[in-house]
């Protein structure tokens, strides 16, 4: 009896081990979550189709047309980097909104703007 008891004794252990290691597992896997969560987008801002793009795109050019060019800068400003990758490829801009600094964007933006404003100048200007 006496290895009988012993056994027991173990396999009480055991259990007992089993239960602190199961709670880590779930402390770890609720840190893990909540990393997660941290890392998600502040901006739930919903990415725009290429069609939107290039809506705004003209809205953009618009507001240089009549003057204001800070509706550009204000534009890359609001907007993340992500949803800026996809206006810039939408439009056929140049410029790697995944590695370029958003003032970096907006001088290219307004570039493409003003070399629009050049060559079609005559056609929006009525």
């Amino acid at each position: 009896m006496d290895k009988i008891e012993r056994i027991q004794t173990k396999i009480e252990k055991i259990k007992i081990l089993f239960v602190e290691v199961m709670n880590e597992l779930n402390e770890l896997k609720q840190e893990a979550e909540e990393d997660r969560s941290k890392k998600m987008p502040k901006d739930n801002v919903s990415l725009p189709t290429e069609e939107e793009c290039r809506m705004e795109y003209d809205r953009l050019f618009q507001e240089y047309l009549s003057g204001n060019p800070q509706a550009v800068k204000k534009f890359v400003a609001e907007k993340p980097k992500n949803y800026l990758k996809i206006f810039s490829k939408a439009n056929n801009l140049s410029v790697d909104a995944q590695k370029a600094s958003k003032e970096r964007i907006t001088k290219e933006i307004i570039q493409w703007l003003a070399q629009r404003k050049a060559i079609t100048g005559a056609l929006y200007t009525h």
